[in-house]
């Protein structure tokens, strides 16, 4: 699972902001799953736990 490889917070923290028209919206509407990760800050990727997350999408078993 993706928690289990991040530290990102679930549910994400309530900074009071909303957000609609995401692609995430439009992919739920239309039965595709996504995922939306929220990136620790503006100025780090996240890259090493971004590879961690797709790492666990390439070893998904359904």
């Amino acid at each position: 699972m993706v928690a289990t490889v991040t530290t990102y917070h679930y549910p994400p923290i309530d900074t009071g902001c909303k957000y609609t028209g995401a692609f995430t919206d439009w992919a739920n509407e239309n039965n595709i799953a996504t995922l939306d990760m929220e990136l620790t800050d503006h100025t780090n990727p996240d890259y090493e736990m971004s590879l961690k997350v797709l790492n666990v999408f390439l070893n998904w078993k359904y």
